[in-house]
């Protein structure tokens, strides 16, 4: 049988959606596609398990003949790299870049050796402190000005698995350290200068303050661009949703584009309230989204859980339950995944067939379905009524935003205005 997956030189290295499909089936034999083996010599060994590796982007044309194009090989073991644990020193401009899982280290834990330091810190979880630089991701997704912004040394903390323009800036970087629990069982193969599994202490550093103010300068500048587009769209109603959030609530972003916006978008300054986050980052699925935030609900005292349209479908049949405490699931409705239309696959063809999956259903009607309130907004306004509500027990809001084709031009505008703002305040227009 056939199954699908990642190149294997990105197993063990923390990349995103990416496990370990070697084993996984004990008795059948295992065959990777890499270098050279007659399929023909194996079919008399079956069953077995052809395990075929599809790279990024998908979108290039192989030809009819792509299965001739496929190599085999037999599954080897890897070696673990040495983990240094010492006391560092580092010079230079340097920079604290937070994956959402954090390196299975705890947020007091982190603020503390961000705060020792006087690091200038970006985290894809929003919501670890008040500090952070908010809108990283969109500030370096032009390479122009991932360049004025590069530092001497990153250090990543955890895994980094939302935002391409992120990676692409920490691989700019002259020296890279991360810091991660996990490197000693599951990715073992992390790439970078130096791997850490605990929190070093950094020896003899001066903050670069200059580098510091940089990066404030581009962050209020990319907030002022954020704050100033009134247009309804996905980014305006996840703003909207966190600014108007109560104390008391807990959080869980959705997988896919949800999670994007929101590492994205939001200051945590500008938030009334104080809460934590949650998120189903693992393998950056979509399955079961709705049954965590149940999950959450049994020992949180109010809990608000956001999601994109196909990832409320995928887990549709949870709606089955009633949480144990006060819930608002927040819908995004764009008809269909949005995070592919700003991707390579956008022009690709046969787009919304095998992309864009538009589900074409009435969201607010299934909901209703199962016997619980619904509320459908159209706007900013609506949405906040709706989110202030504090009588129902557990509700639904279906927030109906543009079309999907409309997001990739949207995003692209937001992302030239800033850059040539920046690169005029940079001296480099």
């Amino acid at each position: 049988f056939v199954t699908a997956d990642r190149p294997a030189r990105l197993r063990l290295t923390g990349a995103n959606q990416t496990t370990i499909q070697p084993g996984i089936f004990p008795l059948i034999k295992y065959l990777d596609t890499a270098t050279s083996i007659p399929l023909s010599n194996q079919w008399s060994d079956g069953p077995f398990q052809l395990n075929i590796q599809f790279d990024t982007p998908l979108v290039d044309d192989y030809g009819v003949d792509w299965i001739s194009q496929i190599n085999f090989s037999e599954v080897s073991e890897t070696k673990e790299k040495e983990i240094p644990k010492d006391s560092i020193e580092i010079a230079g401009k340097a920079i604290v870049v937070v994956g959402h899982d954090k390196g299975n280290l705890s947020a007091d834990q982190i603020n503390q050796f961000i705060k020792e330091n006087n690091f200038p810190a970006i985290s894809e979880d929003p919501f670890l402190n008040r500090e952070l630089i908010p809108h990283a991701s969109l500030i370096l997704q032009d390479p122009k000005v991932r360049e004025i912004l590069k530092a001497d040394t990153v250090i990543t903390i955890g895994r980094t698995t939302l935002s391409r323009s992120i990676n692409e800036y920490i691989n700019l970087a002259n020296h890279k350290i991360v810091i991660d629990q996990k490197l000693e069982s599951v990715d073992i193969k992390r790439s970078a200068d130096l791997l850490l599994i605990d929190l070093p202490k950094i020896k003899n550093y001066n903050a670069n303050q200059n580098f510091l103010e940089l990066w404030k300068k581009a962050s209020h500048l990319m907030g002022g661009v954020i704050e100033s587009d009134k247009s309804w769209s996905e980014s305006r109603a996840v703003k909207t949703i966190f600014e108007n959030l109560a104390h008391e609530h807990e959080v869980f972003v959705g997988s896919s584009r949800t999670i994007r916006e929101v590492e994205g978008v939001i200051d945590y300054q500008k938030c009334s309230a104080t809460f934590n986050s949650f998120a189903n980052r693992g393998l950056a699925g979509i399955d079961g989204n709705i049954s965590t935030i149940f999950g959450i609900a049994q020992y949180s005292r109010k809990v608000l859980g956001v999601m994109g349209d196909v990832t409320f479908l995928h887990d549709l049949s949870s709606l089955l339950a009633t949480p144990a405490n006060p819930t608002t699931l927040v819908v995004i409705d764009n008809n269909g995944g949005g995070i592919f239309n700003t991707l390579e696959q956008s022009n690709a063809p046969h787009f919304e067939e095998v992309f864009g999956t538009p589900h074409n259903r009435d969201l607010a009607s299934l909901a209703r379905g199962f016997g619980h309130k619904v509320i459908e907004v159209v706007d900013e306004i609506s949405l906040q009524q709706a989110l202030n509500n504090q009588e129902d027990f557990f509700k639904i809001i279906i927030i109906k935003v543009p079309n999907r084709n409309s997001l990739l031009q949207f995003l692209k505008d937001r992302s030239d205005y800033f850059c040539k703002e920046f690169l005029i305040g940079a001296n480099l227009a």
